[in-house]
Order: C-alpha cells, then structure tokens, then sequence
C-alpha cells in the first residue's frame, strides 16, 4: 500500500513548498520519502544556506517531523560523482521507485514527475492509497504489507485469535515473515513479536508452548526469531501490523478466508496519532492490556 518515493534535497528549500510536500508525505498517508541517499537529511540541510533565518527554522522543524514519521530506509547504490537526478535514475532502473520528483526534468525522463504536476487527479503515480480491500489470502495480505515490513526492525503481529496449529493463520504469518528474510543484506531485525489473547478456551501456558514449538519453526525462516505474548483477550479486539514507522490495521484479522464467507477484508494505514498510541499499548509495558505470558521463543529453521 505504501508507495515510496525519491525526492529531490533542494524542493525542500522553499518553505511554501516544503509546506506543501510535507502535509502529503507520511506512512499514514500512503506515501513515503526514499532516505536516498542515507545523508538525504544532510543534503536537505545543505540547500538553505540561501534561506531567511524564519524560512530555514520552519523547514528545519518540518524535515523533523518527516524523519519520525515520513522517512523509508532504502538499501541502494550511490556514485559522490554523480548529480543527485543523475543517481535516482540509475537507482530506479535497478530498484524502482513509485516515481523521482524533482523541480525540472530535463531529459523528460518516464520515471520523473515534476513537483508542479502533482496532481491526485491527474497523475496515477501520485495518488495514495490508504485502503485497500484484499481478498483473505497469503498473497494478497503480505502484497498489502510487504513496503513496510521489508526494512522495519521492529515488528508486532497482532490478532487475539491466533493459533499456531491452524493453516489458516500459518500461511499468511509465513508470507509475512518471507518478506523480512528477503530483504537486502545490512538491514537487521530487533524483533518480531506475535501477540494474541488468552481465556480459558485458549489453553494453558504449557499446551499453548508446546504447540508453537510444534507447528512455527517449520514456517519461520532460519535466522529469525519470533516472541510470543498473550494478552487478557477481553481487553483485545483489532488485529495489526505495527512498526517502528507505522502501522496497518485489518479488519477482519490475519487468517486466510479459507472458504469462508468472509472472503475479502479492508486493510488501513494508521494515521501518525493512533498509530503512536497503539504501538505503545502493545509493548510490555502497557497499562492498557494485563500482560499474561511473554517468555515464548521460537527459532526458525525453514
């Protein structure tokens, strides 16, 4: 769902246009800023030598706001020789960004759009999607999550229904976790955590264990590590996939429809205000949920 996007350093030296690029971008809002590349912050910085001391602290105080919550890592190739346009393309041509979007194209690139014709109406590259609606299968659900898990480093599944014998949730935390071991080298993963509810239908803290131990290591690929948390059910009802960045939210939950009625689902980028408050109810922490079982661990080895 999210569509990344390089953005040229310099467009942000303008405040009215700062302004006006920065309201657009964010993981909430579909659309992210490639750190392309990883001194993109710096590059930004280097272009207000020219700025008026109020200009240059409202742009400074904006591109905050975008490294928290609009920024997209990117394993990516860059020559110091080169203009920046001039390594975009090059970049795109081996990892595509959604589009390059820069003040002039002058060779009227295809993969560049220009910062005056960006227009929601007019231009399909630009315009965000915030929901989707899938069909409840593997594919389509990582399709939907596969941006933003491929570079987070934190990740929390969350669906109080979860059960680790069934294949109907099986296939799609196995998709999920495909995505992460695929990423590109250097990119490391602090943790990914699976957090579902406990009642008494639930079963106890040593039948839960010995079924995850039974049916995960076999989906998890080898080198990642999942922790398991239970929650008090009663206190849990949506179903997430939290990062660091940003969030989606399902409504229906991360198991396939596997002949059900319920064939399709509507997923929702989380805005920046209840994503924040959501990821910290769910970290161990919480004085939101009772935190029943938090000490499981299972070890890949697919």
């Amino acid at each position: 769902m999210l569509k990344e996007y390089a953005l040229q350093p310099e467009l942000l030296s303008s405040w009215p246009v700062c302004r006006d690029l920065s309201e657009k971008f964010g993981y909430g809002r579909g659309r992210v800023i490639a750190r392309y590349p990883r001194r993109w912050e710096q590059m930004v910085l280097d272009a207000l030598k020219d700025c008026m001391p109020v200009e240059k602290l409202r742009i400074v105080e904006r591109l905050t706001i975008l490294k928290k919550f609009a920024l997209y890592p990117r394993h990516h190739e860059w020559d110091a020789g080169k203009a920046w346009l001039d390594n975009a393309l090059e970049e795109h041509a081996g990892r595509p960004f959604s589009a390059i979007i820069v003040q002039k194209n002058p060779d009227t690139s295809a993969a560049v759009i220009c910062q005056a014709d960006l227009d929601e109406l007019e231009e399909p590259r630009w315009q965000a999607e915030r929901q989707r609606r899938i069909e409840r299968t593997a594919i389509e659900m990582a399709a939907c999550a596969a941006t933003l898990l491929r570079n987070a480093k934190e990740i929390l599944f969350v669906d109080p229904y979860f059960t680790p014998k069934d294949q109907r949730f099986k296939r799609p935390l196995q998709a999920f976790l495909q995505v992460v071991a695929q990423r590109p080298p250097g990119i490391p993963v602090a943790r990914i955590e699976i957090h579902t509810g406990y009642d008494d239908s639930a079963g106890t803290k040593s039948f839960f264990e010995a079924e995850c131990k039974r049916h995960l290591p076999s989906i998890v690929p080898r080198g990642l590590k999942i922790r398991l948390m239970r929650w008090d059910r009663s206190y849990l009802h949506n179903r997430f996939i939290l990062t660091e960045y940003g969030g989606l939210k399902f409504a229906t939950g991360h198991d396939e429809h596997d002949g059900s009625a319920r064939t399709h689902d509507i997923v929702d980028l989380l805005e920046p205000e209840p994503y924040v408050k959501t990821w910290r109810e769910y970290q161990r922490d919480s004085p939101i949920f009772p935190l029943i079982e938090d000490d499981l661990i299972i070890e890949g080895i697919a």
